[in-house]
């Protein structure tokens, strides 16, 4: 796909670390004791980040391809390096040719945010219109101010799953009262599996919908990412739907 003169199939960076020495590092940890801002910025320190595919996701990027998504203001928590904060700001709503959205990406890392703003200046792929339209804040989901009308698209992947699950209908209350009045939520649910501990936390589709239909939103798409739009070590367990207030 091509956009604004950017080509886009997934926005990526090389990495210097392989898959094999994430999952040694990750294994050594006691992941139940990860829930401070403390916890995230030492594993960003540390270099042990197995979420960060170096890629923004291909099940998003066909999402967009065959979806209506706004323009407007739109909020990414759990952003990391902020991949999908330049892919939603770079790909245009349906049937348009250039995108007018503001992406704010959210993180309480302090590294996970600085990263960010680092890779979208130093990154000459990305044109400067989108650079100017994303920006990174260090913040707590739960408790930062919240623009004025709220927020008209959220993307979520990687954050709920990232959650003591304690903290799961705190979630899905905040997702709402971000939202503006028929502002869309975006889930790629992962991981989507039986498995014990986290993070990242077992999920399923059924814990979506007991979560957030109570607070008014309504599924309006729901699909499987088609073959090789998954990173591969999710391939298999992820969903993406659309959740529409009001």
């Amino acid at each position: 796909m091509t956009f604004v003169g950017f080509t886009i199939t997934a926005i990526t960076i090389n990495y210097t670390l392989t898959i094999a020495s994430f999952d040694q590092k990750i294994n050594k940890m006691d992941t139940k004791t990860i829930a401070t801002p403390e916890d995230w910025n030492n594993l960003w320190a540390n270099k042990i980040t197995p979420w960060d595919k170096g890629a923004s996701s291909g099940a998003l990027v066909q999402l967009l391809e065959e979806n209506p998504i706004g323009e407007g203001k739109v909020l990414v928590p759990g952003c990391g390096r902020g991949y999908d904060c330049v892919l939603l700001a770079t790909v245009p709503q349906k049937d348009s040719t250039e995108s007018k959205r503001q992406v704010i990406g959210l993180d309480v890392s302090e590294i996970a945010v600085q990263s960010a703003r680092d890779w979208v200046k130093d990154n000459d792929q990305i044109p400067t219109g989108v650079k100017e339209r994303v920006s990174f804040l260090l913040d707590n989901f739960f408790t930062f101010e919240v623009p004025q009308n709220g927020f008209d698209t959220i993307f979520d992947y990687t954050f709920l799953c990232a959650l003591q699950p304690p903290l799961r209908k705190e979630w899905a209350a905040r997702m709402a009262s971000l939202l503006s009045d028929g502002g869309q939520l975006i889930t790629l649910m992962y991981p989507l599996e039986e498995k014990e501990g986290g993070p990242p936390f077992s999920l399923s589709v059924e814990l979506y919908s007991e979560l957030l239909e109570p607070q008014g939103l309504k599924r309006i798409v729901f699909q499987k990412p088609a073959p090789g739009r998954s990173h591969i070590s999710r391939e298999g367990k992820e969903m993406i739907a659309i959740w529409k207030k009001g």
